[in-house]
């Protein structure tokens, strides 16, 4: 797929990288990848030029900026439009992850002790956050530890169910199978029940 994709904009040389992925493999392989690509065909292709995917795959160009700052400092200043206010909020970043097609933040914010979700496309403006004002990791873990959300949400599912989890897998909830067939299962989680969506 990777080397397909002419729009993917980290393949600088879409050439070099397809030759990088193709030079180890044997000439059988490179002859089956061949065939492959003639008949493959991955969502958001184009029938008539499988060269071409959706453009839906060129993330948000803060992310890229994102990913660069948090290779070096986890702690952040994040500014984020909010409907129509700017707002700044220092996080401590734990995870981001995409789901639905939207690059999101999981972070502990500083000031309000809290765990904030922030989407990437909001975004406007990414800086280290002060080390003067920084609280320790150990502390914000132990803090978030306390906050653990009250179940208020039991789902018992069975192999429709299952699949539509995995298919859309959010990133909050996790599958316990309760047979050994993995055919049913339970998922434990919260929800904001006085958030309309």
């Amino acid at each position: 797929m990777a080397t397909r994709n002419q729009q993917l904009p980290y393949l600088k040389s879409r050439q070099s990288l397809t030759e990088k992925l193709l030079g180890p493999i044997s000439e059988n392989q490179q002859d089956d990848l061949v065939l492959l690509n003639q008949i493959l065909l991955f969502e958001g292709t184009n029938p008539h030029n499988p060269d071409l995917l959706d453009l839906s795959d060129l993330p948000h160009p803060m992310l890229e900026k994102l990913i660069q700052i948090l290779l070096l400092e986890s702690y952040l200043l994040v500014t984020v439009k909010e409907e129509r206010e700017i707002k700044s909020y220092p996080i401590y970043l734990l995870h981001l992850y995409r789901e639905k097609s939207l690059w999101l933040i999981e972070g502990f914010d500083l000031e309000n002790e809290k765990r904030r979700i922030i989407s990437v496309d909001n975004l406007t403006q990414i800086e280290p956050y002060p080390k003067k004002k920084r609280v320790s990791k150990k502390k914000i873990l132990e803090q978030l530890s306390k906050q653990e959300e009250v179940i208020n949400l039991v789902l018992e599912l069975g192999p429709k169910a299952i699949a539509q989890f995995k298919k859309y897998h959010p990133f909050n909830c996790s599958l316990a199978y309760t047979n050994p067939f993995q055919t049913l299962a339970i998922i434990k989680t919260c929800i904001n029940v006085y958030h309309l969506e």
